[in-house]
């Protein structure tokens, strides 16, 4: 009988590496590595893994109040956090220095990207994963609270108590915990106001259609959700918050990335304006074209004309737009023929 042996690892770089070559794109100059991957922690015997999970939790925010506190260097990652640190075992010699985060804190990272997220001094971003939720209440100071369960075990009717006690400061360890979910944490007694906005929580991640779903409950209020697309792409949001982490841990780094960083946001703001526009919202428009000349002025310079149109049509000078509108149309058609 002839055995055929596989070796699995939680990260092969090296084939990670042959795969992108072959297609024709070097991996050899690169400035870093990151992964996210979940990681319960190693819970000594007679410990509830979901109580130890929650204490690392709340020892990482109290040390560092920032959703880049649950990443690390490689040759920083706690003893405690085996699956982090099988990430970096398998790794093996590596070009460049290994950064590896927690998956959830990432995707919310990311989420904070999209414009209007941005936007928001104050909010509530959501993580409805495939087998755990996790939602921090983020505050100009850093978190100010948070809780996570197993998506397997809330409905929407659930998820949405939860948060509502997130918001209001009422949410307890136990009101998770006793619930089968892993436990909440909570910073603050002051009261997060819903419906001050157009949206009450953010809600990222690959089961946030749960939020689509009409609780059976009759005249109830839902909360109202906005979904996060960070740089125009929901997909790939704990990607953009384990690049802004990365960033954080590797200084250098970071001064390279935050030039990019800010044209991408203010392309994002600048997008935001152009669909503001077409839909009619030119006040909306103006201010979302103002934040990206704030951010980067040349990538909202580039297309004045959002500028322009907006403040016409605030001023009552539509005609002009759709004159000039108009008229580029014949142009174009007059070339085409």
């Amino acid at each position: 009988m002839q055995v055929t042996s596989y070796e699995l690892r939680d990260f092969d770089f090296e084939l990670i590496s042959k795969t992108f070559n072959d297609y024709g794109v070097s991996l050899n100059d690169l400035s870093a590595i990151s992964v996210a991957v979940f990681d319960h922690g190693n819970a000594p015997a007679g410990v509830s893994d979901r109580q130890f999970r929650f204490d690392y939790l709340d020892e990482r925010i109290k040390a560092k109040n920032s959703l880049s506190a649950f990443a690390y260097l490689s040759t920083d990652v706690p003893k405690i956090m085996t699956r982090l640190q099988s990430v970096v075992d398998s790794a093996g010699e590596l070009p460049c220095p290994l950064v590896v985060m927690d998956t959830a804190p990432a995707a919310v990272l990311g989420a904070g990207f999209d414009p209007v997220v941005a936007g928001r001094k104050q909010k509530i971003i959501c993580n409805v994963g495939n087998f755990h939720t996790l939602a921090f209440r983020l505050g100009e100071k850093g978190i100010e609270g948070v809780f996570e369960h197993h998506t397997g075990e809330i409905d929407l009717m659930k998820l949405e108590l939860l948060i509502r006690k997130l918001a209001d400061g009422s949410l307890k360890h136990e009101d998770v915990f006793n619930n089968m979910g892993h436990g909440a944490l909570m910073y603050t007694d002051e009261v997060f106001e819903f419906g001050r906005d157009e949206f009450d929580v953010v809600v990222t991640g690959p089961r946030r259609s749960m939020f689509n779903h009409k609780s059976s409950i009759e005249n109830r209020k839902s909360l109202r959700p906005y979904f996060a697309v960070p740089f125009g792409d929901m997909m790939i949001a704990g990607c953009f918050g384990l690049l802004a982490a990365t960033g954080e841990i590797l200084p250098g780094l970071g001064e390279a990335v935050r030039p990019v960083e800010r044209r991408a946001r203010a392309s994002a703001h600048r997008v935001d304006a152009r669909y503001l526009l077409d839909g009619g919202k030119s006040a909306s428009a103006l201010r979302a074209w103002m934040r990206a000349f704030f951010i980067h002025p040349p990538t909202a310079l580039a297309r004045l004309n959002i500028f322009v149109s907006a403040l016409l049509n605030l001023m009552g000078l539509d005609f002009i737009r759709s004159a000039f509108l108009s008229r580029r149309s014949r142009r174009v058609n007059d070339k085409n023929f």
